[in-house]
């Protein structure tokens, strides 16, 4: 099963995908594959990377509370002073929360066109990408990203209307369908091969006479 959403595959009448009796009048080409909606859904959220950004961004800053709760009485800087000195890692929370997320949210296009490139089909990955890369960011907002919490940006409310109205659209779009296959796709392919082959001169056996 591909972890990428297939598109619709449209058949032309005649050829060896099509498998369907059409009934008068029917329009030409049948529609095969394809995924329903609920797959589509499933597929649009990027578990993979949604997971790698919370293990490091929980890993790397691992106090977003603590840090909020400075930002609110207007204490950040003194207390990312405070921590500074605690460890090398705590002297970067001025800027990694934000590196993390940005570093997430550009490995979601590069992780489907890898995908697609290494599939031997080639399923198209752009629309793909682009959704997934809104799903991350709503769903590093709704679980509550570092970046958003230090910063009190983050509303549970707002968090799950989000997601709401993300899994309610996304399904919605899938990728355009792919052409025709020809009609002609029905000769075996050894005699499609042999077909390709150049033909080599006969020459007559010279006469007695």
């Amino acid at each position: 099963m591909s972890r990428l959403v297939q598109p619709r595959r449209r058949v032309a009448p005649g050829s060896s995908g099509d498998r369907r009796e059409r009934a008068p009048g029917e329009a030409i080409g049948v529609v095969d594959g394809g995924e329903s909606y609920m797959d589509r859904i499933a597929k649009y959220i990027p578990g993979e990377i949604i997971a790698a950004y919370m293990t490091l961004d929980h890993s790397l800053v691992g106090r977003p509370v603590e840090l909020a709760q400075a930002q609110r009485e207007g204490k950040l800087n003194q207390q990312l002073a405070k921590l500074a000195e605690q460890d090398w890692v705590a002297a970067h929370l001025t800027y990694l929360p934000q590196l993390v997320f940005f570093v997430a949210v550009l490995a979601v296009p590069l992780y489907f066109w890898q995908l697609s490139r290494l599939s031997a089909d080639r399923p198209p990955w752009t629309l793909h990408a682009v959704i997934s890369t809104i799903a991350f960011a709503l769903w590093a907002y709704a679980v509550q990203g570092s970046w958003f919490v230090i910063y009190n940006y983050y509303d549970g409310r707002l968090a799950s209307a989000l997601v709401v109205v993300f899994m309610l659209f996304s399904g919605l779009f899938e990728p355009s369908s792919r052409a025709p296959t020809p009609i002609g796709d029905t000769a075996p392919p050894d005699r499609a091969a042999r077909s390709t082959q150049p033909r080599q001169a006969t020459t007559m056996p010279p006469s007695n006479l």
